[in-house]
């Protein structure tokens, strides 16, 4: 079987119950918004992709809260492999994590 593309996938969730309003993929080639598509009612968990013209490092910026345009809470992930990872992001204030995306 080969290798599926390069690529940020995955799901990320703000653990505060805000929605995920936007997914930011940030690599050496190719940061782009990744497509996001919420997967609970409250928006609070999102499935985020984006092709990747190599196979590199990534890290996220999510967006807990706010609007599309305007984030309430920017958090941040860790560089990561792969084409699947799984984040919790913290943006309630004075959690140790705060700010930080971490995966469980």
């Amino acid at each position: 079987a080969k290798p599926p593309p390069p690529g940020a996938g995955g799901t990320v969730t703000c653990v505060s119950g805000n929605a995920v309003e936007g997914v930011w993929v940030q690599a050496d080639q190719g940061s782009g918004f990744a497509a996001w598509q919420p997967t609970v009612s409250n928006g609070s968990t999102a499935r985020y992709s984006l092709s990747l013209p190599l196979y590199e490092n990534y890290s996220l910026h999510v967006g807990c809260g706010g609007t599309p345009a305007n984030w309430g809470w920017t958090v941040t992930t860790q560089d990561v492999g792969g084409n699947s990872n799984n984040f919790l992001c913290y943006d309630v204030q004075g959690e140790q994590s705060t700010g930080y995306c971490t995966l469980p």
